[in-house]
């Protein structure tokens, strides 16, 4: 009670002082905090009241303390204000005032501390009688000095100083070099003008009362304003005339930076989000620098054509990565695709669950599709990443359905499934689209049907000849094996065949390890290793040792006799003693200089005369050209003695020997004597002899290749001895062990002429040809695969089909029921009068499509589904062109084709409530013991019978 005295006696006091209200707070709080009780009704909760007494105490300390800091903070700044307008009093009077700057700076002085002492008026608790007094003070002095400065401007040499300043600035213009000494001396320029507008302001605020004074000052000052205005002008003027070059310089190495830049930006752009993010770092810098130069308009424009170009750098550069992007996820994607093919393949032959389950979990292939899919993943590609793991799942789950199902109802290594109580045999072929020669003629043909398509290609049929075909490399008349040697031959010193000299020199091993190292990348050529490559080490062998021996007799007999020929006719005297001078010239230059450009030129020179030659006329075959140009050019930069066969030598003996025992040989001189002005008809006539001659002979088979060499010699008096070389160009070669039959026992009778004539003609005729038909067929099929939509038929079980006990148990004992009177079962008690349909009736969405489905995968069969909603009831005929629109069009040619298959085909009608009536009695003779119905494919009208054949409706 004492305590609480104390605060009433606290309250009471009137005189307020310094800690009144603290001593008030403290005593309200000692309180509360000593006594526990004191917020007890028993005491009449004496804490709430006292609680409020300590707050207002400490509020009102709270704002005395305020009050004696804005009462401080007012006597502080009256004070100093106090304290400047003395010191510029002081200022002023001990100023001599000798130059109108002192009054300007007086003035100024005196008008800013007045502003100050104005604005002491707005404070709280200020001694206003104290700032009257100072305001009084500057008022008296600031009129004292501006009736001085009036006085002073009056006089002739007041403006002296700042027209001084302003010529000094003049002065400087012309002198200038640099831009930045423009600009300093701008900024002096500046400050005097705003010296001067200073003044202006003064003088504005002067009290002249007379006006003529007024206008003498005024006048005085404008006219300095005038010369400063020019002066400003001038130096605007040389900044300009000094940025501008200066511009230029800076402009074009910044340009320069910037081509720079853009080129080491395009250079790291390796991803699209790169190209954006450097693109708008070169869109900165360019407006960069379209900001500092904006004063000049010739750069806006050249940087406006800049920002174009590096915009379509960026955007041709994010393209070219975007499309590389996307040829590798392509590329990603067909190689997962092969590689799932591959998979699929060989879960298929596992036979255990864990089997399946390992092989997912270590392989390398599922790591290699893995990899792709990460990879896919880096690029972005999420939709080919989905599809791809998606695949891969189904694979598996597919793979362990199929093994339950081979396990639960295959017999037989598979090729039997029983449904209920009945065996079907199961089809394993492929289906697919191929191409089958039948009757003569090129089909199309789906595997596993009775499809077939005549192909009528124009381009294809001119192909005829090849169809029969099966490598590229080999034919009745050519020998995989001669081929490969042959294009090793032909291939000498190119960059992966070394020269024949190098060649030769290999043991058989060496040359055997090198034809298959050869033919390794040549995959569609069809080489057996250990076979073809064996056999072709033999004929390499037998051909690089007759080509190192027979010298110039290495071209075959009629391309020499075509050359001679040419060569008899060509032009007159005097021009072929120079081109044969030439020739034999440069045959010097060869013997240092081989296999030189001019040597390439001369040889393509001769086979385009001899071509000439050939198409005016001559009875020489088109494939000696090339023979005939190379052997004419070697002859003749040898000297021009054109060689002879022994052969050909002892045929020309022969030849006169039998004709003088028949007295002919007088006739024989007569009939050429009267041709010999043309040397082709003479040419023709003597061969026309050594023909008659050969026929009957032992060897004439072969000795008829030599007929044109013999019958260019007899157009001579006689044959000179040194023309003849005596080199063997036959040889039979053992140890063979390839299959064609070119090839007796093993041996092989190698002629060289004729290999190379008959290979040549090959490679330049049969080789395309065969390359053509490949392309042509893959194209056709290609073609017509994606136009039949084969996938679709293809029969796919549902991810989320289980076969559970209903459908083991009920449906499938059902199901087999009707497909054993439709389809016929495995084994002797096959049923040849097949009728009937498959009826399945549910509520939507119960499984029907995906149980039919499932069935055909399983028995290996096309499953042809036909969409009655897109029939609709309009549709009452089969014919698609009588179809009211393309989607019902679509499904009449579905089911044409079905029809046109004919075997091992499921016809699934689905949703027939959608249908007419009288279009689905177009089935009832299909699913009697007819089972016939009436078509239509690709315009013509057919009636198709499926008695003996596998097809379920």
């Amino acid at each position: 009670m004492a305590e609480c005295h104390e605060v009433l006696g606290l309250i009471a006091k009137e005189d307020t002082y310094a800690n009144l209200f603290v001593d008030l707070a403290k005593t309200s709080g000692d309180i509360l905090d000593s006594y526990h009780w004191i917020g007890h009704d028993e005491v009449f909760n004496l804490a709430e009241v006292l609680r409020r007494i300590k707050d207002s105490a400490e509020a009102a300390v709270g704002e005395f303390e305020k009050v004696r800091a804005v009462r401080r903070a007012t006597s502080d700044e009256l004070t100093r204000v106090a304290t400047q307008t003395r010191k510029i009093v002081s200022a002023i009077r001990a100023r001599r005032f000798e130059q109108i700057d002192d009054f300007v700076k007086s003035l100024v002085d005196l008008r800013g501390v007045r502003g100050e002492i104005i604005a002491l008026r707005d404070r709280r608790y200020i001694d206003l009688d104290s700032v009257g007094s100072l305001e009084a003070e500057v008022e008296e002095n600031s009129r004292q000095v501006a009736e001085n400065c009036v006085g002073f401007l009056l006089r002739p040499e007041a403006l002296s100083p700042y027209e001084a300043t302003v010529a000094e600035h003049r002065g400087k213009i012309d002198g200038l070099a640099k831009a930045t000494d423009a600009r300093a001396l701008e900024k002096d320029v500046d400050q005097a003008a705003a010296e001067l507008e200073m003044l202006i302001d003064v003088v504005s605020n002067l009290k002249i009362d007379d006006a003529t004074q007024r206008t003498t000052i005024v006048d005085g000052i404008s006219t300095i304003y005038a010369q400063l205005n020019q002066t400003r002008a001038a130096l605007k003027n040389k900044i300009g005339d000094l940025g501008k070059g200066e511009a230029v310089a800076e402009f074009a190495s910044q340009l320069k930076l910037l081509n720079q830049a853009v080129v080491n930006y395009l250079d790291v752009c390796d991803t699209p989000e790169r190209c954006d993010e450097y693109l708008t770092k070169m869109m900165v810098q360019i407006e960069e620098m379209e900001g500092r130069f904006a004063d000049y308009d010739e750069f806006v424009g050249q940087l406006t054509e800049k920002r174009e170009e590096v915009y379509g750098a960026f955007e041709a550069r994010k393209q070219q990565l975007v499309e590389a992007r996307s040829r590798r996820a392509a590329a990603l994607a067909q190689a997962a695709e092969r590689i799932l093919r591959g998979i699929k393949t060989r879960v298929e032959s596992l036979k255990e669950v864990n089997e399946i389950h390992g092989y997912f979990a270590s392989d390398l292939m599922i790591e290699k599709v893995r990899d792709i899919v990460e990879q896919l993943s880096d690029l972005g590609d999420a939709v080919r990443v989905d599809d791809i793991q998606s695949q891969l799942k189904t694979i598996r789950e597919d793979a362990v359905r199929q093994l339950k199902d081979r396990k639960d109802l295959y017999e037989d290594g598979e090729k039997i499934i029983r449904l209920g109580n009945h065996r079907f045999a199961v089809n394993t072929q492929p289906f697919d689209l191929t191409t089958v020669v039948r009757d003569g003629d090129m089909h199309l043909h789906l595997t596993g049907t009775n499809f077939f398509e005549k192909i009528e290609d124009p381009e294809l049929l001119a192909t005829h000849e090849v169809w029969e075909q099966g490598f590229v490399s080999e034919n009745n008349e050519v020998y995989r094996g001669e081929y490969l040697a042959f294009e090793i031959f032909r291939s000498l010193g190119s960059a992966d065949v070394p020269e024949a000299e190098q060649l030769r020199s290999m043991n058989d091993d060496e040359l055997v390890a090198f034809v298959q190292r050869f033919m390794g990348p040549r995959f569609a050529e069809g080489y057996v290793k250990g076979v073809h490559d064996h056999d072709a080490a033999i004929l390499l062998r037998a051909i690089l040792d007759m080509d190192a021996t027979v010298g110039l007799l290495r071209y075959h007999p009629r391309a020499r006799a075509l050359a001679q020929v040419f060569w008899m006719q060509y032009a007159d005297g005097r021009a072929k003693r120079t081109a044969a001078a030439a020739m034999k010239g440069f045959g010097a230059v060869r013997e240092v200089f081989p296999a030189t450009e001019q040597q390439r030129q001369y040889v393509a020179d001769m086979r385009r005369l001899i071509a000439d030659y050939v198409g005016d006329g001559s009875r020489f075959a088109p494939e000696l050209i090339d023979e005939a140009g190379e052997y004419l050019f070697e002859e003749l930069t040898r000297g021009g003695q054109f060689v002879v066969s022994r052969r050909a030598a002892g045929l020309f003996r022969d030849f006169h020997a039998h004709l003088d025992q028949k007295l002919r040989a007088e006739r024989f001189r007569e009939s050429l004597a009267e041709v010999r002005h043309d040397v082709n008809a003479a040419m023709l006539l003597a061969r026309e002899w050594v023909l008659a001659f050969l026929v009957g002979r032992e060897n004439a088979s072969i000795e008829r290749d030599y007929a044109d060499e013999v019958a260019v010699a007899l157009l001579g008096e006689s044959l000179d001895p040194v023309r003849v070389v005596d080199a063997s160009m036959i040889a039979d070669l053992s140890g063979l062990v390839g299959n064609h039959r070119l090839i007796d026992g093993g041996v092989y009778r190698m002629n060289f002429n004729r290999f190379m004539l008959k290979l040549a003609r090959y490679r330049a005729e049969v080789v395309p040809r065969f390359e053509a038909f490949t392309r042509l067929k893959k194209e056709i099929v290609d073609r017509r695969r994606e136009e039949m939509r084969l996938d679709e038929f293809r029969p796919r079980v549902l991810t989320s089909f289980v076969r559970n006990k209903l459908i083991d148990e009920v449906y499938l004992p059902l199901i087999g029921d009707n497909l054993a009177k439709q389809a016929g079962v495995a084994g002797e008690t096959k049923r040849t009068d097949r009728m009937g349909l498959l009826l399945l009736i549910s509520p939507p969405g119960y499984g029907k499509t995906t149980l039919m489905e499932y069935i055909a995968n399983r028995l290996g069969i096309i499953f042809m589904k036909i969409n009655g909603p897109a029939l609709g009831h309009h549709v009452t005929s089969i014919d698609p062109g009588a179809a009211p629109n393309a989607a019902a069009r679509e499904e009449l040619e579905k089911l044409n084709l079905a029809f046109e298959m004919g075997d091992n085909v499921m016809i699934y009608l689905d949703d027939i409530q959608h249908t007419n009536a009288e279009l689905l009695q177009k089935f009832i003779s299909l699913c009697d013991a007819q089972r016939k119905i009436e078509g239509v494919y690709r315009g013509k009208t057919r009636t198709y019978d499926f008695r003996g054949k596998k097809v379920v409706v």
